[in-house]
């Protein structure tokens, strides 16, 4: 999950960098708020430079490049980090990303002042509330916190596949399922299309089930999204899963979401894919449906059958009444 962290940190200073909804992010984000060293230190030059006009990118980076000082950063790397940057719709998501993983990082130190306040409690009365908050805040952090940490030392030069070009895509056969997706993902507009018809039943993972619905839903709403805030989305949906109903069972994907999406977003997919695929998967799953609905059909039918058979066998046949022959001192002779 670190990488997309660093991605979304990433797209927050290209913004920065190319002066995109920079206020937005100003007014809402702190250097504290940064996972990595590097991007703590390029925030804070960027925050330092915030009312200096500069001619072009380039001397921007140049300058912050030469405030950071660090190996990692110079300034051809942040300029190729500024090509990088989000669509205008997309800053203020990304931003929020990066809000929120610094919280979740921080929520189990929240929980460190319930816990003294309950070692400072006289009695079970008071001491119980603050020891619950705590217990709360500790599930809370054993959840979320994972998926929004980073190594400090991660490498942070990931900027040459931040974002695919149609140009760069490589052609290779996807799985049906996965075509449908890479449809979505890279045109949005087949998911509204698809929206009101193909059920994500069809899929056969929850990695791809809950990929489709939010993406889905997005579309179909027209909300903006890519491949950094659709992995977001799902990896909360599913810690949230987690979160709520700790004892039910959730399917591990066995990629993370950005590395499953990064690679659909790769693969050329033409448009309307997802409506052609999406047909033969939904007949496919009604077709399935359909043959187990009648095979479990005819095994009860037969079930029944064979019971009623068996419960015919243990009952005795029924005899006929059996007439007595009358004694013969009491027939009468017929008079003509």
């Amino acid at each position: 999950m670190s990488e997309l962290i660093i991605r979304a940190e990433q797209g927050v200073l290209a913004a920065m960098l190319t002066r995109t909804r920079a206020d937005l992010i100003t007014n809402n984000l702190s250097t504290d708020d940064f996972a990595h060293p590097a991007h703590q230190a390029i925030y804070g030059a960027l925050r330092d430079l915030e009312f200096v006009e500069h001619d072009s990118v380039s001397e921007r980076a140049e300058t912050v490049a030469a405030i950071v000082e660090r190996p990692d950063v110079d300034a051809a790397w942040l300029a190729q980090l500024a090509e990088q940057t989000p669509h205008e719709d997309l800053v203020v998501q990304y931003a929020r990303i990066v809000v929120q993983a610094s919280f979740d990082r921080e929520v189990a130190e929240f929980a460190d002042p319930y816990r003294e306040a309950a070692a400072a409690a006289t009695d079970d009365a008071s001491r119980e509330p603050f020891l619950r908050l705590a217990a709360a805040l500790d599930a809370q952090a054993e959840v979320f916190t994972p998926a929004s940490t980073i190594a400090t030392d991660a490498d942070i030069r990931l900027t040459a596949d931040l974002s695919v070009q149609v140009g760069e895509q490589i052609r290779v056969q996807l799985p049906a399922e996965d075509q449908v997706i890479a449809d979505i993902v890279q045109h949005p507009e087949q998911g509204a299309i698809v929206a009101p018809w193909l059920d994500s039943d069809v899929f056969t993972s929850d990695q791809r089930r809950m990929t489709f619905e939010i993406a889905v839903s997005l579309s179909y709403d027209g909300d903006a999204y890519d491949t950094v805030t659709l992995a977001w989305q799902v990896q909360r949906l599913r810690d949230i899963r987690v979160y709520d109903e700790p004892q039910q069972e959730v399917e591990a994907p066995g990629e993370s979401d950005y590395a499953y999406l990064r690679r659909l977003n790769a693969v050329a997919v033409t448009a309307g894919t997802a409506v052609v695929v999406g047909r033969q998967l939904l007949t496919d799953h009604v077709q399935a449906h359909l043959a187990v609905t009648v095979s479990a059909t005819t095994a009860e039918h037969t079930t029944q059958v064979t019971l009623a058979a068996q419960t015919h066998q243990q009952v005795s046949p029924m005899q006929p009444p059996i007439t007595q022959a009358p004694a013969a001192d009491t027939i009468r002779p017929i008079e003509l």
